[in-house]
């Protein structure tokens, strides 16, 4: 089919349902005043479906147009995609490089062109797109992980940003893997709605990314503790565990040389009678129990 312009009426076209951006009304009055001043440079690119005309480029304009009670609109009429993969193509290729879509609706149009390519390779996307690999990955791991509503606005408006969201998840996903009792009984969603809640008090940076220390090392109670308190630093909970790691590590020390004075002590012990050797050899015996006992109780910590 050759590609033609024609006047159309505006009742029949339609928005595309595909299209990621969900709000057409963003500058809708400065478009409104281009189209009152300068007229229709440009016409709105469609395909036809029955009476209908599908809109691939032009979603702000045909809503300026809406607004301004136009009868008619200028469509430029191009052959209808033959899937939606090859849909979601163009609206990207058409779109892309002309309208400001908002960091969540590149992560859905980047996600639904993944889904539609029947889940190609992220370095197969990338190449498609023109874009990283890593930036690929992240869009898509955001977008199916997080409610829209939770998010879209603040990556808008630059509260949040794309990479920290995909870090947070990872480190979900950690504590998934290390502290599988915890995450159970708090839940997913609550997990995600705390760490947001912090992300926002900047109880943490980028680093969280790479936080393998804290938590690997700590106990769930600690985990919980850093989940629970919204004001509680990431940076501090790190702290926290190393103070304590060397504080275990002075005890070892100190316990290993109590253990070795002991063995000194009854090295040096002397007894010149039977007596004497008796009541030594009855205090050994307790030694010898006392031992024994605290053996047990440190195979069943090391058991635990």
């Amino acid at each position: 089919m050759e590609a033609y312009l024609a006047w159309v009426a505006i009742d029949l076209v339609i928005p595309n349902p595909m299209n990621p951006r969900r709000d057409h009304s963003i500058e809708s009055e400065q478009m409104q005043e281009i189209l009152r001043s300068k007229g229709w440079a440009e016409a709105i690119t469609c395909y036809r479906k029955g009476q209908y005309y599908i809109i691939l480029s032009g979603h702000r304009r045909w809503h300026a147009a809406k607004k301004m009670n136009e009868k008619e609109v200028p469509v430029y009429i191009v052959q209808a995609p033959e899937n939606n993969a090859e849909e979601l193509d163009r609206l990207g290729s058409i779109q892309g490089g002309q309208v400001d879509w908002t960091p969540y609706e590149w992560a859905k149009y980047t996600y639904d062109i993944w889904k539609n390519s029947g889940k190609a390779s992220y370095s197969q996307l990338a190449n498609k797109l023109g874009i990283s690999q890593s930036l690929v990955g992240s869009r898509i791991r955001v977008y199916k992980f997080y409610p829209r509503i939770e998010i879209e606005d603040k990556l808008s408006n630059g509260m949040y940003s794309l990479s920290m969201l995909d870090y947070i998840l990872k480190w979900i996903k950690r504590v998934e893997k290390h502290h599988f009792e915890l995450y159970q009984s708090m839940g997913e969603e609550l997990i995600r709605k705390q760490m947001l809640k912090k992300y926002e008090n900047r109880c943490f940076n980028s680093k969280i990314a790479i936080d393998n220390i804290f938590v690997t090392s700590a106990c769930s109670k600690d985990i919980l503790e850093f989940l629970t308190d919204i004001n509680k630093k990431l940076q501090d909970c790190q702290f926290e565990l190393e103070l304590l790691k060397v504080d275990n590590e002075v005890d070892v020390t100190q316990n290993k040389l109590n253990v070795k004075m002991i063995i000194d002590e009854i090295r040096l012990i002397e007894c010149r009678t039977k007596n004497e050797a008796g009541n030594l050899k009855e205090e050994l015996n307790k030694l010898l129990k006392e031992i024994e006992l605290k053996e047990n109780q440190l195979f069943d910590m090391v058991e635990n």
